[in-house]
């Protein structure tokens, strides 16, 4: 890759206003993982679609510690799916309450 290159690895549509891409970028030689929402415009045609401010970019040597708390979070809802327990009754403490204290 060139400097200031991106790459597309996959998009997806996220519902029918919004589409989700991965891409690989080139900024000043480093490489970096972007993963944005992108507003489908009016009318709805291919490439007729801008960026959000919605999204993450991280340097590449963080995508393992990404995909890790990506694959905790579907063992998390996949626990969840079989157990159902009452709202608030699993003793797990929320992103705010750990923050908190």
């Amino acid at each position: 890759m060139a400097n200031d290159k991106q790459e597309l690895i996959d998009q997806f549509h996220k519902n029918s206003v919004e589409l989700v891409e991965i891409n690989l970028n080139e900024w000043k030689t480093q490489l970096y993982v972007d993963i944005r929402i992108w507003m489908l415009e009016k009318p709805a045609e291919p490439g007729n679609v801008k960026p959000s401010h919605k999204g993450i970019c991280l340097s590449v040597e963080l995508l393992p510690r990404l995909i890790r708390g990506l694959k905790k979070a579907q063992v998390r809802i996949e626990t969840k799916s079989e157990t159902r327990p009452e709202s608030g009754q699993n003793g797990a403490q929320s992103s705010q309450e750990r923050r908190t204290g």
